[in-house]
């Protein structure tokens, strides 16, 4: 594994036994603004003069990991939350006051299930749909069909119901 400090300088991490280490160059940490400064974390080795090194706590390593997700997550046009939020929301919605008509753990599991299936077959069938019509409105973008007043008007094209009899008169 690597790690990146603050001042942009690579290291590589070793599994210690209350954590992990991160090693980095001492010659460029040793010109880095953030040690001069006293806001840089990594610490020279004692008895090694080639070496500076960062010592991490697990935890603090998968607080590192959830912040560089959530900027990640920042940076994208969707937010999955709200998508995880709206298929509870389908889930849900079929029943009256989000209130299952069964009771015990088999059927109300059971209900679930087919609720949730047939959310995705509802999601599904409404893709597929709107596939369609998407390739039908390129299709129709191409030659799009020409009315005028006349042709509309005209014998031969003229529809069926404009040759009925008017009743009401």
């Amino acid at each position: 594994m690597q790690v990146t400090c603050p001042g942009q300088q690579t290291g590589s991490v070793t599994a210690e036994a209350k954590g992990y280490t991160a090693y980095f160059d001492a010659a460029l940490c040793r010109v880095c603004p953030l040690l001069a400064e006293q806001r840089c974390r990594a610490r020279r080795v004692r008895g090694d003069k080639t070496h500076f090194n960062w010592a991490f706590s697990r935890k603090e390593f998968l607080w590192a990991q959830r912040r560089k997700r959530y900027q990640q997550l920042k940076q994208q046009e969707t937010n999955p939350r709200t998508a995880v939020q709206a298929t509870v929301r389908s889930v849900k919605h079929p029943f009256p006051a989000s209130q299952l008509p069964v009771r015990g753990r088999f059927r109300v599991t059971c209900v679930m299930v087919a609720s949730a299936a047939m959310t995705n077959i509802r999601r599904i069938w409404r893709y597929v749909v709107g596939e369609k019509q998407r390739k039908d409105a390129e299709e129709a973008s191409v030659q799009p069909p020409m009315f005028t007043l006349a042709s509309i008007f005209h014998t031969s094209s003229s529809p069926a119901w404009f040759a009925l009899p008017c009743f009401s008169c």
